[in-house]
């Protein structure tokens, strides 16, 4: 693994989705931790769920297996409405910087060189291809004046 600064110029909407969801997971885990951590040690821990009531170790239980869940969800409906207010500010400010360790695949290199390839026979196709579009055009010309 690599430690590479990479710019966000454009972020696609499932894999913000994705984002979000994640952190939500993560953000519900360590409250339903800190929670489950309060019952054990005998605090006033208390979860609903509708008209079900938990108190003590059972509430931190609950929240343990619940809060990811729920945690998730409501962070994903926040960055529903904040995905366009992120559009926005990634047009603003051109792109934003995040720092993160990247797994680089061995055949990276191999991959790179072959685009290349690709990209210069796309190349040679394209200058190709007028010269076969005038030689058509002079055959449809032969056949106009034949016929």
């Amino acid at each position: 693994m690599t430690q590479k600064t990479i710019a966000i110029r454009r972020l696609k909407f499932d894999s913000y989705l994705k984002l979000t969801f994640l952190t939500g997971i993560g953000v519900g885990m360590v409250i339903g931790s800190t929670l489950f951590i309060m019952g054990l040690l005998g605090l006033p821990v208390h979860a609903n769920i509708g008209p079900i009531r938990f108190t003590g170790q059972t509430a931190g239980f609950v929240s343990l297996v619940m809060s990811p869940l729920l945690t998730s969800f409501m962070v994903v409906w926040f960055g529903l409405i904040a995905y366009l207010p992120l559009k926005l500010i990634l047009k603003v400010f051109k792109n934003i910087r995040f720092t993160a360790l990247i797994d680089v695949p061995e055949d990276a290199e191999g991959m790179r060189q072959k685009s290349e390839t690709e990209t210069n026979e796309n190349i040679e196709l394209q200058t190709q291809l007028p010269s076969i579009e005038t030689n058509l055009g002079n055959s449809n010309d032969r056949i106009n004046e034949s016929i």
